[in-house]
């Protein structure tokens, strides 16, 4: 007989938060996804204003800095995310990357 009222509380203790998931489920479910492109333009925002915050902060005259001698320094590192755009843009524009821009990935 003492089976029945754990079972019971088993069974309560697990269709409580049934509910609950199922009220959340429906107010996720009434916001639209952000579309794709939203989501892509904003990270690559995120990430030019990320760049542009280290470049203002990094002290000019260490921008020759490099963790060891077979690394880019960091104004090489800025370079080749600089040109990274160029080549991203362009080729979704339909457009060649301006020459060198090859150049600047491989440094």
């Amino acid at each position: 007989m003492k089976t029945i009222p754990f079972l019971a509380f088993v069974l309560l203790a697990f269709a409580f938060p049934a509910h609950a998931q199922d009220a959340m489920k429906k107010d996720a479910a009434d916001k639209p996804a952000e579309p794709e492109v939203k989501v892509v333009l904003d990270s690559w925002n995120e990430i030019g204003r990320k760049l542009t915050a280290m470049a203002e902060d990094f002290p000019e005259d260490k921008y020759d800095f490099k963790p060891t001698p077979a690394q880019r320094s960091f104004a090489e590192q800025l370079l080749h995310a600089a040109g990274s755009n160029y080549y991203f843009t362009d080729t979704v524009m339909g457009r060649k990357p301006p020459a060198g821009g090859s150049r600047v990935l491989e440094t």
